[in-house]
């Protein structure tokens, strides 16, 4: 905890760490991940919008909300991948597609620090090199399971890139929108001094 807060909140980039903090606080001893809101939240998986009542003392307008949903971790999984639930079952399909999207969240956040500062062979690949160990033995050799993975990989790149920049999107906008909020109420506290 203490290795996580020394300079990492208050310094550039904070917001990319701790998504790669919160990534990697869920992986698993054996080197996958699972399937939960938690890690939705940290790759910004985000469901559809929905409109809430507004909250009269703060604004008029209705309320948009979207929800991190782990279901939305699953939903963009490849058929490829699917087509192996007769081999593996639904739960290691499941974990093997979410491990890819996680690795893909670590490698997008600059997973570029070691863990583990004993191993000088695979230092900043710890946390990786758990991920496809794992990976590796549910495919076992398997030339269509090998397949779909690869597939999967392509698609895990695409659903946290989209995931990423709609989420970095929707901050810029509500920047934009606040900054003109403030430059409005700027503007009637001058014109009400005049």
């Amino acid at each position: 905890f203490k290795a996580m807060c020394s300079g990492n909140i208050t310094g550039n980039g904070w917001l990319k760490r701790s998504m790669l903090w919160n990534i990697l606080a869920l992986q698993n001893p054996d080197g996958s991940w699972n399937v939960s809101d938690s890690l939705a939240a940290a790759l910004r998986a985000a469901g559809p919008p929905e409109l809430a009542a507004p909250i009269p003392k703060l604004s008029p307008q209705p309320i948009v909300k979207a929800f991190y949903a782990a279901e939305e971790l699953l939903r963009p999984c490849p058929a490829s991948l699917r087509a192996c639930v007769d081999k593996l079952g639904h739960g290691i399909v499941d974990r093997m597609w979410v491990t890819l999207l996680a690795m893909e969240g670590c490698t997008q956040a600059g997973l570029v620090w070691v863990l583990n500062p004993w191993d000088d062979v695979f230092a900043e690949f710890d946390i990786l090199q758990c991920g496809w160990t794992y990976v590796e033995l549910r495919v076992k050799g398997d030339p269509e399971v090998a397949a779909a993975v690869m597939d999967a990989e392509r698609e895990a790149k695409r659903c946290v890139t989209e995931w990423r920049e709609g989420f970095v999107a929707t901050i810029t906008a509500l920047r934009a929108v606040r900054a003109k909020e403030d430059a409005q109420k700027k503007k009637l506290a001058k014109a009400k001094e005049k």
